[in-house]
């Protein structure tokens, strides 16, 4: 039977071809928008190939509603488990990015020896590692209070060192002689 209702459906995000490379480009939820600069958000995919642009624009469209769920739901408190399993997902990053093969130390050293001075200064710790925090959570959809996210610092980036994580349950623990 024919009625002369029009159903238009809504189009489903997927990958924007602009120059010659594919782009992640969706509307921002009205909700989120003081969140952002700008009503649309625009990430390159990197790729000129549609079919790696596919699965890469699924990645980080799911990355991106994670984003916005951090973005709309209440601010919590982590404990010191959750906090300490951040490590995990820190850790994979760093592995992620240097790989097996970090090179020869000297930028660790350049970061360590900028990094001198941070420890033990809440306002440095903020400035020099703050922006990575509020990436691991973003990342992660969480949204915490702000004890939660000072203690996060403290533990994970002590004066420039990632590998050293700041949590009795994270310690080597000592051989025990009898």
């Amino acid at each position: 039977m024919y009625t002369s209702v029009v159903h238009m459906g809504l189009r489903m995000p997927s990958p924007t071809l602009i120059g010659s490379t594919y782009y992640l480009r969706v509307r921002m939820p009205a909700d989120l928008r003081q969140h952002y600069p700008t009503a649309e958000i625009k990430r390159s995919l990197g790729t000129r190939d549609l079919v790696v642009a596919k699965a890469l624009f699924a990645e980080a469209y799911a990355n991106l509603q994670l984003e916005w769920q951090g973005f709309r739901s209440e601010a919590v408190r982590l404990t010191d488990r959750q906090i300490v399993a951040l490590a995990g997902v820190r850790y994979n990053d760093w592995i992620g990015r240097w790989g097996d093969d970090p090179g020869d130390g000297s930028r660790f050293a350049h970061i360590r020896e900028l990094s001198k001075g941070v420890e033990g200064s809440a306002e440095r710790l903020e400035t020099w590692y703050g922006h990575a925090a509020d990436r691991l959570l973003t990342a992660e959809g969480i949204k915490t209070d702000l004890d939660s996210r000072t203690r996060l610092l403290q533990r994970h980036w002590p004066a420039g060192k990632p590998s050293r994580l700041r949590s009795p349950i994270m310690q080597p623990r000592r051989a025990i002689s009898r």
